[in-house]
């Protein structure tokens, strides 16, 4: 059995086309476990329309407690289904109809822990594709080729051997960050991940998202950074080569930068009362990049990287000023700073 596990709130908007997706699948044996996460539009009532018609589909109404408490909410009821696959989507995106199938399928031919496919990046008007790389025979190449480069650590592209996931929770409640911690963690302890080169999900770029939200959700994105470095030393550190974890600690350390220069740009964008909640975030940043971090960036990074590593070494209004001023000269170009 495959459990995959919806987690709902609000989205009527875009409910029905991933639904209408999910129950396109075949091939396989699948169970769909919706968690309406208190939603307050019609979100509930489309579940339980759906669940109605067709019996894969199990409906639950908790009050709003995040979206990670919804996910959790839903490996527990996966567990005691005794599924031996886990997946996850989010309600407003799309599945090619044969996704699960796909994996499924590699799954049981390789025996590997964790199967990933390819996804498109689906603008209003634009699709980008991205593919994974080759499969990765041990943890340590699969940590390798998670935090190399271009993130893909999202949980909704994979499916996970289900006994992976006893005892594991994301960290951070609310965020899409989240994705970002549980999927490193759990790759410490798997075998082997095997790819398959086709995109078969469609992620959905919503400009108003959680994703693109230009708040202190991006301080929630620094927490995670953070965490995911300091991460290298333990886990990761001992599966890896000596090359590949100097490989990743580079790559990481300028991610950590890359996000917290973000921070810098929109700061004075965030409510005053968000500004005072997270002002020792702030602080903690500064102190990061004056630890790890050269005046002026690494020689090898683009230029407003490297500017920003300045800035973030004073956590005072002359800085944030001055970087939203450089980031506001560039937002009548097709890009903006960051």
């Amino acid at each position: 059995m495959i459990c995959i596990i919806l987690a709902v709130y609000n989205g009527e908007r875009f409910l029905r086309e991933c639904l209408d997706s999910l129950r396109s699948q075949t091939g396989c044996h699948l169970q769909f476990i919706l968690v309406d996460d208190g939603s307050t539009d019609r979100s509930g009532q489309i579940c339980e329309e759906y669940a109605g018609t067709d019996s894969r589909f199990r409906v639950f109404h908790t009050e709003n407690r995040g979206l990670c408490k919804a996910r959790e909410f839903g490996m527990e009821i996966a567990a005691e289904q005794g599924a031996k696959y886990i997946g996850f989507a989010d309600c407003d995106d799309w599945l090619d109809e044969d996704m699960y199938r796909v994996l499924l399928t590699a799954a049981e031919t390789s025996g590997a822990d964790v199967t990933e496919c390819g996804y498109y990046r689906e603008y209003p008007d634009l699709t980008e594709t991205w593919l994974p790389g080759e499969c990765c025979e041990n943890a340590g190449d699969a940590l390798y080729d998670l935090l190399k480069g271009a993130p893909h650590d999202y949980v909704w592209n994979k499916l996970w051997r289900a006994e992976l996931l006893e005892g594991f929770r994301f960290r951070r409640d609310g965020a899409y960050a989240d994705d970002m911690t549980f999927t490193w963690k759990i790759y410490t302890r798997i075998r082997s991940v095997c790819t398959v080169r086709e995109p078969l999900y469609h992620y959905r770029q919503v400009q108003a998202s959680i994703v693109h939200a230009r708040n202190s959700n991006l301080v929630n994105r620094w927490r995670v950074a953070l965490d995911r470095y300091n991460g290298l030393e333990e886990e990761t550190k001992k599966l890896m080569t000596q090359k590949q974890w100097e490989t990743v600690r580079e790559n990481q350390m300028r991610n950590c930068v890359f996000i917290a220069g973000k921070n810098w740009l929109y700061w004075l964008e965030y409510p005053k009362e968000e500004r005072e909640k997270h002002r020792e975030d702030l602080r903690e940043m500064s102190r990061f990049v004056r630890a790890n971090v050269p005046v002026f960036g690494d020689p090898d990074w683009e230029l407003p990287l490297r500017i920003c590593s300045f800035l973030i070494r004073y956590p005072n209004k002359a800085s944030l000023l001055l970087a939203r001023g450089l980031n506001l000269l560039t937002s009548g170009r097709k890009k903006t700073l960051y």
